[in-house]
């Protein structure tokens, strides 16, 4: 009989794929969840619901993009957006395996379980639930989900620890 060896110590990439599909799996179910929570329940009745001097909760959808960029609410556009979405979602996919810095792998994994997240809830009636509106000083700035919030923070650490790689790497 010939010894070969098990499928993740021959290929570490598949090892690997296990983990983001895993961790993506816990942002997107995450985010759906408290999309779901927060759409059906009626505690709200299109009230909002103070958190924090600057943050409430108020239920809103979203057909277009950041800011509501593109907010036409026309379904072909949010295909487009989805489709365009994934795309995008496949390739930080294969940075993320690719890359050899902790950090920079983790965040990346932050941006494609957002982006999922956004894209399955787009895909299911060609809007997003947005229900976390922050507006410091009183005046509204913006509201967010679980997803834009995990884009951001993954989008924020992965620069900023590509700054201090950039800068420890001249000196």
């Amino acid at each position: 009989m010939s010894q070969e060896s098990h499928p993740i110590k021959k290929n570490p990439n598949f090892f690997q794929l296990l983990v983001l599909i895993f961790i993506v799996g816990i942002f997107v179910g995450l985010d759906l969840l408290t999309k779901y929570i927060l759409s059906s329940s009626s505690f709200l009745n299109g009230e909002r619901l103070n958190l924090l001097p600057f943050l409430d909760i108020y239920v809103t959808q979203n057909s277009g993009i950041a800011f509501s960029i593109f907010d036409y609410d026309q379904y072909w556009l949010s295909l487009t957006i989805s489709i365009i979405g994934f795309g995008i979602v496949i390739y930080f996919a294969s940075l993320a395996l690719r890359e050899k810095h902790l950090i920079k792998r983790v965040s990346l994994f932050f941006i494609i379980g957002g982006a999922m997240g956004n894209i399955i809830d787009r895909m299911l009636d060609g809007q997003v639930i947005d229900f976390l509106l922050f507006y410091p000083f009183n005046y509204p700035i913006f509201i967010f989900n679980v997803a834009d919030a995990l884009i951001t923070i993954g989008a924020i650490t992965f620069i900023v620890c590509e700054i201090i790689l950039l800068k420890s790497s001249s000196e």
